[in-house]
C-alpha cells in the first residue's frame, strides 16, 4: 500500500523489482519494467543516473529533493532517494 514508487535494482542498474506505485509512475506493468536499465525508464533525466552512481560509489544513501522529471510526457516533481542493499558479500 506504499504510495511511493520503489524500484529495486541490480548493481548494473537493471530493475529486478517494482511496486504498484512504480507501475503507475511509468504507466507500465511490472512485467514490462523488469530487466530494463534505469536510464531507459527515466530517459532524458540525467539526475537519476547521477544519483545512482553516487550511491554506488559511496555505498551511502543519497537523495535529491524537488527534482523535475519528464515521464509519459508529463512533468513530475519528485524526491528521489537511493540506498544500497547489501548482503553478507556486500
Amino acid at each position: 500500500n506504499l504510495s511511493d514508487a520503489v524500484l529495486l535494482l541490480s548493481r548494473d542498474g537493471r530493475v529486478i523489482s517494482c511496486n504498484p506505485a512504480g507501475e503507475l509512475l511509468f504507466g507500465k506493468p511490472e512485467s514490462q519494467i523488469l530487466g530494463q536499465r534505469l536510464e531507459s525508464l527515466f530517459g532524458d533525466n540525467p539526475a537519476v543516473g547521477d544519483l545512482l552512481q553516487r550511491t554506488l560509489d559511496s555505498g551511502q544513501t543519497q537523495a535529491l529533493n524537488d527534482e523535475t522529471l519528464m515521464l509519459q510526457r508529463r512533468r513530475h516533481i519528485v524526491r528521489m532517494v537511493t540506498s544500497p542493499l547489501l548482503d553478507t558479500q556486500d
